[in-house]
């Protein structure tokens, strides 16, 4: 009551203004001990983040208690820091405490700042489990949304780089996202919003609720680029998943052989078209094809709409661009002018279907990547429409919606008719004869050509007719008459990124529209549905056309990726090396069970029934199946490579040739093992299905113990001269006796990439891991 406060509950403070307060040590000390108890302490905790007038209140139950300004020497701060100091350095008496804080009050800014957490602290005071409660509900969504996280991750990029960068911009664009909002937070709480927004807006700068228009107006803008960026990013996932079916038709083509009876060869596909038939001779074959009409991809617009959709005629003109790609005639591009031609260091070691993905992968990110030019020119053809609705406003934003939309649906198909019209430009005509057209690509299919670097394998495969003459492929168009494309690749790519901003932006007001305001009417609901078809017309059946049109023509002519092709082949090397490690845990498997005397190693076969052998297969597929896409894409060209008639069974010989170049004793013993091991059907042919079973047993979720196991054995059969260690001469001339088609250069560059430095020798430990690694990033 003496120095001015009121008495009740709350504490005294003894300490004063120095124009009337008291100096006293005693008055000191036992302010300072008031002001840490525990209602004063919640008091100045709320003045100290306030920093109003205002809250300079000590308030009780029912009624504020305290001056309407506070002393300057009250504030919390100062005497914390000066109790801090004079503990610490013991130089100034207590008393002086009071006279040394006794200054003046600073003039006030222009603009006053306020706390937008003093509701959070009075919460805290009053009634912590609320917060308690708030925090706990935050921690467990946030571990919600990583374990999401996660398995998206876990989903979309096994194997797969192209979903992990989707993946990354997205989840960058919620990061920036929290920033954004956390500054709007700011601006607003701080009271800077509502010194500015009056200098900016002309209207009334509060809107109902009393939250600042500036401020709402801004956190709604960001809001709607949020979700543009989010349509784009969505768009982008469609597309490319969609894609994959292309891929996997690439795969199919890279696969397919020229002669045979199998399903998917040329022969049968010609003779199912109406181009051949089979007709009984006494040759060794039994057979005679003969030429029923002539092939050609079409004389007219016409006649290629008609067979745009036909699979033989994708297939072949697939097959000539690509082995224009890998079979360039140097000499004539030489002589007709061309400075540089840009080749394939391997054929054997190069996948066409692989590069052609990480193409597509590439169009796929540049969609997601938007640039400045993307957005100005996205602005400002925005301001047409918006123009148009504000200078007619009869005309329903339904209509407007539903003319953007179905323009922009009518510039992608006007594009896909361009592309069309560069692929049948730069595509190398084949031979009308269909006879020469299965020669041409004879010998040229991919486990044809990697079959020569797989162990065991010397002699490349002939062609059924080789007294004939190897028939070439002509020059494309473009390049005979000089004709030249509308736009370069490049140009296409930027092409196809504005046009999938422009269908981003269309659904983005589509949503907004909706969610500001009711539609009425039933023509504006229809003009509304006929908007939103439009949307799944291009995302499923345009686009998937454009980016496979797009992506073979980026890929032809002049246009080849250097750093793509070297990457693909570094992978394809890779592969070759982890192929070794796979055949070393086959036969590691059969070892184990040879020495561990299990039923189906036995020579007896009363100890090996059908029904184990189903067992056992069913438990192999269920483990392959756990693989990561890579891996069994992997598989699958190992059995097509010993496939070589493409008639679903792989041929046993191969296999036993390659155990025995590997270092098996008795491999025809070992081959027959793992034949009765997943013989369910009594058919000694190991298919497709049977061969999955035996990768799934032999290098699917094996112990770690095992597989260093068999890669033991497999360096110990290198390690010539016994000395614990391994050379890059003693691995290349391991491998070169194996026919495993690794060079001593593809050794020490694969060991360069894998340890980030040259390695000259290996330990035991250091070739475990080297052989089994997976897929490292090659130099770009």
């Amino acid at each position: 009551g003496m120095h001015g406060w009121p008495t009740g509950s709350a504490p005294v403070l003894p300490i004063r203004h120095p124009s009337g307060c008291s100096n006293s040590k005693n008055n000191i000390r036992n302010g300072f001990n008031a002001y840490m108890s525990g209602r004063v302490l919640t008091a100045a905790l709320l003045a100290a983040l306030s920093l109003r007038p205002a809250a300079w209140v000590l308030t009780v139950p029912g009624k504020a208690v305290g001056p309407k300004r506070p002393p300057a020497c009250l504030s919390p701060v100062r005497i914390t820091g000066a109790v801090a100091d004079s503990e610490a350095n013991h130089k100034h008496p207590p008393g002086a405490l009071a006279a040394a804080y006794a200054r003046p009050p600073r003039r006030r800014p222009a603009v006053q700042l306020r706390a937008g957490f003093t509701s959070l602290v009075k919460e805290l005071a009053t009634n912590p489990r609320v917060l308690l409660a708030e925090i706990a509900i935050v921690v467990i969504l946030s571990v919600v949304f990583e374990t999401a996280e996660h398995k998206a991750r876990h989903r979309f990029t096994r194997g797969d780089q192209t979903g992990g960068e989707i993946l990354n911009a997205l989840f960058k664009e919620i990061t920036v996202l929290g920033f954004v909002a956390f500054s709007i937070f700011v601006f607003t709480h701080t009271g800077f919003a509502d010194e500015i927004t009056p200098r900016i807006l002309r209207t009334n700068p509060f809107i109902t609720g009393g939250h600042n228009a500036l401020a709402a107006t801004f956190e709604t803008v960001h809001m709607m680029i949020f979700m543009l960026l989010t349509v784009v990013l969505a768009q982008a996932a469609a597309m490319y998943f969609v894609a994959e079916s292309t891929t996997r038709t690439w795969a199919k083509y890279e696969e397919t052989v020229s002669y045979g009876t199998a399903r998917g060869s040329l022969e049968t596909l010609f003779v199912r078209a109406g181009y051949l038939e089979r007709v009984s001779s006494m040759s060794p074959q039994g057979v005679r094809l003969v030429e029923k009409r002539l092939f050609s991809y079409g004389d007219n617009i016409y006649s290629r709409f008609r067979t745009r959709a036909d699979y033989l005629h994708k297939l072949i003109m697939w097959r000539a661009i690509r082995h224009d790609f890998l079979f360039p005639k140097i000499d004539e591009w030489y002589a007709m002018g061309h400075k540089k031609v840009k080749t394939v260091p391997d054929v054997g070691l190069f996948s066409f279907e692989h590069y052609l993905r990480l193409r597509l992968g590439k169009i796929v990110l540049s969609v997601i990547h938007l640039d400045r030019w993307t957005w100005f020119v996205t602005l400002g053809l925005l301001a047409v429409p918006l123009w148009a609705l504000k200078a007619y406003p009869w005309i329903p934003n339904e209509f407007m919606h539903f003319i953007l939309a179905w323009m922009i649906g009518l510039l992608g198909m006007i594009f896909a008719w361009v592309l069309q019209r560069d692929t049948f430009l730069f595509t190398p005509p084949v031979p009308r004869q269909v006879l020469k057209i299965m020669q041409l690509f004879s010998g040229e299919s991919f486990q044809i050509l990697r079959r020569a670097k797989l162990p065991g394998w010397l002699d490349r495969p002939i062609l059924d007719d080789p007294d004939h003459e190897q028939p070439q492929l002509e020059h494309a168009p473009a390049l005979i008459q000089k004709r030249q494309s509308f736009f370069k690749s490049k140009r296409h790519q930027l092409a196809f990124r504005m046009l999938a901003f422009f269908q981003a932006v269309s659904v983005t007001s589509l949503i907004l529209s909706h969610l500001s305001q009711p539609i009425t009417g039933r023509v504006n609901i229809v003009y509304y549905l006929l908007a939103w078809a439009e949307w799944p017309f291009m995302l499923f059946v345009l686009f998937p056309v454009i980016l496979r049109r797009l992506t073979i023509r980026s890929s032809i002519a002049f246009e080849k990726d250097e750093k793509l092709i070297r990457k693909v082949t570094t992978s394809t090397k890779e592969s070759l090396l982890r192929d070794y490690g796979r055949l070393a845990q086959v036969i590691g498997m059969e070892r184990r069970a040879a020495r561990n005397e299990e039923g189906w190693t036995a020579e007896e076969n009363g100890f090996w029934q059908r029904r184990d052998a189903m067992q056992w297969v069913l438990r192999g597929l269920r483990k392959y199946d756990t693989l990561p896409l890579t891996d069994r894409r992997e598989f699958w060209v190992m059995f097509a490579a010993w496939d070589a008639a493409d008639q679903g069974v792989a041929c046993t010989r191969e296999i036993s040739e390659a155990f025995r170049l590997m270092g098996v004793d008795n491999s025809e013993r070992t081959v027959n093992h793992i034949i009765r091991l997943v013989n369910f059907d009594g058919n000694p042919s190991l298919t497709w299905m049977k061969m999955k079973a035996v990768f799934g047993l032999a290098c699917a979720d094996r112990p770690t113990v095992e597989a260093a196991e068999d890669l033991r054995w497999s360096f110990d059969k290198i390690d010539t001269n016994g000395d614990g260690k391994l050379t890059i001469f003693e691995i290349a001339d391991a491998f070169k006796s194996m026919h495993l088609g690794l060079t001593i250069d593809d050794i020490a560059n694969l060991l360069f990439i894998y340890y980030g430095g040259a390695k000259p020798t290996i330990t035991r430990q250091e070739y475990v891991d080297f052989v089994m690694s997976k897929r490292t990033e090659t130099a770009r």
